[in-house]
């Protein structure tokens, strides 16, 4: 027979019951079940609703007494814990009913009755509750509680899951470039519940200077038709790429992206590509017009808009416009506008910039320039420059031809 002092049969209080049960051997826990330990005091804390609110994942309940209950679902893990609440405690009236007829089907199983009746009177408790708008609280968790779990407070199932949305938006997923999709399970203690998967975007990276993306879809660097450029078919969606002229960040929005863990098709995602394109390329080698429109020219020189252009025997003086802007990258790129046309050079400092053609200090004199191939018209190399001063043209154009004598008097 087993001592009397170490039986956990013959304790005599709920705290010396757990010293004797975490005393026992491996072999001596395991030869008994202990199902029917002592108790000491206090109804059965699992005829209380309240106590499954608090303890959902405690599968056994030992013995208690009336403040604590002796829990844990190995030998290791006996603890004593309060009460969940004080029998009767109010919490609100829909929840009260709920819990009285939770309390009545645990009665009725206990004593082994018939819980049709008991059983009918919960689910219609439960029905008033949920139609109910008292707030209630719910369980939400990502991933089955892997990526993280936390409680809500709602008036409704529907409030819970944009809360739970909301929840799962603001978490930390790492930098990420692109839509990542999480499940995330709702569970209420009306006994409702939601599960779903909600879609995460990345958040924009940021642009140059701390300024707002602007995004375009210019067709010589994004390619696809030229009436919808940047814009390619996939699956029974499109995916819609977009340049940001001020930092050449990428993006594409794809219509039929796919959940790659569950498979599911048909969703939409959006992903970056910091840096993707080459600006200075593309205003530089491409010449493309938006991307020029969006840098901030400065005006350097500019000729008399009144004087009407001359034409030379085989070329033409015309009416000239010299403006530099920043690209990017912080270098400068030189525009040179003349009779509608314009030309473009990129230099790594302003200044050389600014010297890439002769400027007036007098933003008022004209600039005019010598044609002297017009069958390559858009070759600055063909073109030599002068500039009017003191309303007179010099006798030389900078590249030494001579000034036609009707134009220097």
């Amino acid at each position: 027979m087993k001592n009397t002092h170490t039986n956990p049969m013959s304790a005599t209080s709920l705290p010396e019951l757990l010293e004797r049960l975490q005393q026992l051997s491996a072999h001596e826990w395991d030869r008994e079940d202990w199902a029917d330990l002592p108790t000491f005091g206090g109804a059965d804390p699992r005829t209380d609703p309240l106590w499954y609110e608090r303890y959902t994942e405690v599968d056994s309940v030992w013995s208690w007494d009336a403040d604590d209950v002796l829990i844990g679902n190995a030998q290791g893990e006996l603890t004593l814990v309060p009460r969940a609440a004080p029998k009767g405690a109010s919490r609100t009236p829909y929840a009260d009913a709920v819990d009285a007829a939770r309390a009545a089907l645990a009665a009725a199983e206990e004593s082994d009755e018939d819980t049709t009746e008991a059983e009918a009177a919960l689910e219609a408790a439960l029905d008033a509750w949920r139609e109910s708008d008292e707030t209630r609280s719910y369980t939400t968790r990502i991933e089955g509680g892997e990526g993280g779990e936390d409680a809500i407070e709602a008036s409704s199932l529907a409030e819970a899951i944009e809360l739970a949305r909301d929840w799962a938006r603001d978490g930390d997923y790492g930098d990420q470039t692109r839509t990542v999709w999480v499940q995330v399970d709702v569970e209420g203690d009306d006994g409702s519940e939601w599960g779903g998967t909600v879609a995460i975007d990345p958040d924009e990276p940021e642009c140059r200077g701390g300024e707002e993306h602007d995004w375009q879809s210019p067709h010589r660097l994004l390619g696809g038709l030229a009436d919808n450029p940047g814009v390619l078919g996939h699956g029974g969606g499109v995916i819609c790429s977009y340049v940001c002229m001020r930092c050449g960040c990428g993006r594409e929005d794809d219509s039929w992206a796919q959940d790659p863990q569950s498979g599911r098709q048909g969703l939409a995602s959006v992903e970056y590509h910091v840096a993707q394109y080459d600006l200075d390329r593309a205003i530089d080698q491409i010449g493309d017009a938006r991307a020029m429109d969006r840098l901030d020219w400065e005006h350097v020189a500019t000729s008399e808009r009144d004087r009407p252009p001359v034409q030379f025997q085989h070329g033409g003086v015309y009416e000239v416009t010299h403006e530099i802007a920043q690209l990017p990258s912080g270098r400068w790129i030189v525009c040179t506008i003349d009779d509608g046309r314009g030309e473009y050079e990129v230099y790594e400092t302003r200044a050389e910039a600014e010297a890439h053609r002769p400027v007036a200090e007098d933003c008022a004199e004209v600039k005019v320039c010598l044609i002297r191939d017009v069958i390559r018209l858009n070759d600055l190399a063909d073109r030599q420059w002068a500039y009017l001063a003191n309303g007179r043209l010099p006798p030389a154009f900078d590249g030494g031809a001579a000034v036609p004598k009707r134009f220097v008097q």
